[in-house]
């Protein structure tokens, strides 16, 4: 998706190449796994749900399935510094597809046994942040309720 497509109102987390938030009104992907912008913040984000990407973003997933996404954010949150030494580019710095083939994994870990582990973590933080986000809901609805904002 282009810059042009989000929207302040829109339902959807548009994930971009600039930190902050946005939204969309309509989503690219429907899946877990992990985002890193293309230019820039090199911070990877985990996303899970209903989602736009720019066209400059990547979104990463395991072609393993016993690799689950919390595993992969992992790995490439404990690669930043690795990232920011091998992106590419004299103006603006740019991640391309090898640097992340590239990317050194940790020798000797059970990939399959930590994917279980904390698989089990990240989905009580993603169960937890949807709390989070009915109670805001309920906030604004009874705030609107029970008082006149002018």
């Amino acid at each position: 998706m282009n810059l042009v497509e989000q929207s302040p109102s829109g339902k959807y987390p548009f994930y971009t190449r600039n930190v902050g938030s946005f939204y969309a009104d309509r989503y690219t992907h429907d899946a877990t796994g992990v985002i890193v912008a293309g230019e820039g913040n090199f911070f990877p984000k985990f996303v899970s749900g209903k989602f736009g990407l720019h066209q400059r973003a990547y979104f990463i997933s395991s072609k393993d399935p016993s690799i689950s996404a919390p595993v992969i954010y992992e790995v490439i949150k404990s690669n930043v510094k690795y990232l920011n030494a091998v992106a590419v580019g004299s103006t603006v710095k740019s991640l391309r597809r090898f640097c992340f083939e590239n990317m050194p994994l940790p020798a000797g870990i059970d990939y399959s046994k930590l994917s279980q582990r904390l698989d089990v973590i990240y989905q009580q933080i993603l169960n937890e942040e949807a709390k989070q986000k009915e109670l805001e809901r309920t906030k604004k609805l009874l705030l609107a309720k029970y008082f006149r904002f002018r």
